[in-house]
């Protein structure tokens, strides 16, 4: 496509070049801004756009002279440092469409073009850019795994679009409204902040959704893993497992902090493991003073108030969360989730007294449990045949 394009350009700018050559100097003066521009135009396009971008100006009969009108319309002849400006009339020329009304065409059908905008918070530092491209949920979501698991190598998560255009806030604000009510154009609006660890996108119809980055994560890193399921099937799981992880009101989590943390002596388990998922859980026995390492107040006579701990095993994640979850449930019925950090030390003591206790209760080690777990969950699609 972008080889296409270039051809496309060169011979525009043969044209050009032709009909100067039968101009009078005089003549040739007057138009010099003009071919400043379309030499300009000439020699940059082709290694600016992006393939997408090349697929829509390849639609109009001389490219050359669409993006060199808008260039002198927005920055005249004078600039010669050109990445961003020539970014931005390039989105200009696609957001508006009012070029398809203006210039020749060689299709009768305009060509449309999907986009998605971002609003990225990430190390005290935000923007938001517009970016040409399907970028949907399913394609969004790889991207920001393959980032958060240091398999890109940039610096920021916008890096990863290098075609990308800072539209304001306004801007953003208004196709987030074209995406809820599903214009045809905007493929996906996101809120990725990096600093609270959460991830919103715009549901057609609905609004906006959130979750946690490191569930988008592990959900299409399920989704992906799958041998031979098709995009449709992709999403399915992908969504499956973002079942019931909105982040809603009601489910942020108030974090505990007690005076001292937990001895290695003081951790134990009972009861069942249960697997919800990729999650082993576990409980964890009350043979500490609770109140001492949670900050709570139930080990007192004043109520009859007590605490539920449980422990959660990663199997895709192959580590122990980082969090406990602690149930306050109180005497009169009503029930309150917290949740409690775990440091290095806790979560290596911990997982080493989880080892010992799958193999206690189930015969097997936690790496035998997530090997079966990948193993089933990596079954390719059956395919039914008549």
């Amino acid at each position: 496509m972008k080889e296409q394009f270039r051809d496309k350009i060169e011979n525009c700018y043969a044209e050009y070049h032709r009909q100067w050559m039968q101009l009078p100097a005089t003549e040739l003066i007057q138009k010099a801004e003009e071919i400043a521009a379309v030499q300009l135009m000439a020699k940059e396009i082709p290694s600016q756009v992006s393939a997408e971008q090349a697929e829509y100006l390849l639609q109009f009969k001389n490219p050359l002279e669409v993006v060199t009108d808008s260039w002198l319309a927005e920055n005249g002849s004078s600039v010669s440092v050109i990445d961003e400006e020539l970014s931005h009339v390039l989105w200009r020329l696609i957001d508006t469409g009012d070029a398809e009304a203006i210039y020749e065409t060689e299709s009768s059908e305009p060509k449309e073009l999907y986009f998605g905008i971002f609003h990225i918070q990430e190390n005290g530092n935000e923007t938001r850019f517009a970016s040409i491209g399907d970028h949907e949920l399913l394609y969004t979501a790889e991207q920001l795994r393959r980032y958060v698991q240091h398999e890109e190598s940039v610096s920021a998560f916008e890096n990863l679009y290098p075609n990308r255009v800072e539209i304001t806030e306004h801007e953003f604000d208004r196709y987030v409204m074209e995406r809820i009510h599903d214009s045809g154009r905007v493929a996906g609006a996101f809120h990725i902040n990096f600093d609270k660890g959460e991830f919103s996108g715009v549901r057609l119809m609905d609004g906006w959704q959130s979750f946690q980055i490191k569930d988008i994560c592990l959900a299409v890193s399920h989704a992906m893993r799958k041998e031979g399921a098709d995009t449709e099937e992709q999403w399915d799981r992908l969504l499956d497992r973002l079942r019931d992880k909105e982040i809603t009101p009601d489910s942020r989590y108030a974090f505990l902090e007690g005076e001292r943390t937990l001895r290695p002596e003081e951790i134990s388990f009972s009861g069942d493991i249960d697997q919800n998922d990729n999650l082993l859980n576990f409980y964890l026995e009350m043979n500490f003073n609770v109140d001492e390492v949670f900050g709570t107040n139930v080990m007192t006579a004043e109520n009859d108030d007590f605490l539920n701990i449980y422990a959660d095993y990663d199997l895709e994640e192959n580590c122990v969360c980082d969090t406990l979850t602690v149930l306050l449930e109180c005497a009169n019925g009503e029930q309150f989730p917290y949740r409690y950090r775990l440091n290095a030390e806790e979560q290596a003591v911990i997982t080493q007294k989880m080892d010992d206790y799958c193999i206690e209760q189930l015969g097997v080690s936690l790496s035998d449990c997530r090997e079966q777990y990948l193993e089933e969950d990596a079954q390719p699609a059956q395919n039914l045949s008549m």
